[in-house]
């Protein structure tokens, strides 16, 4: 696999699993970007569709979200 395919599947993940928790956790867009530190949902949307990363930040809290709706 090519340094750009695994850059490309990265990219992948990381919008499938975004989208994946936030219908697993059952919130919409808006209450994402609050629980992820973001200011608007158009963040979220654009990490979604791949146009945007998340921070460093926002990976955690959503590990964090994903472990307590575990329990």
């Amino acid at each position: 696999m090519s340094s750009f395919q695994t850059i490309d599947k990265l990219k992948l993940d990381s919008m499938n699993k975004l989208k994946d928790a936030r219908l697993r956790l059952g919130v919409t867009q808006e209450e994402m970007a609050h629980l992820l530190g973001y200011t608007d949902k158009n963040t979220v949307h654009l990490i979604e569709k791949g146009e945007r990363k998340m921070s460093g930040v926002a990976v955690k809290c959503l590990g964090y979200l994903l472990k307590l709706n575990k329990k």
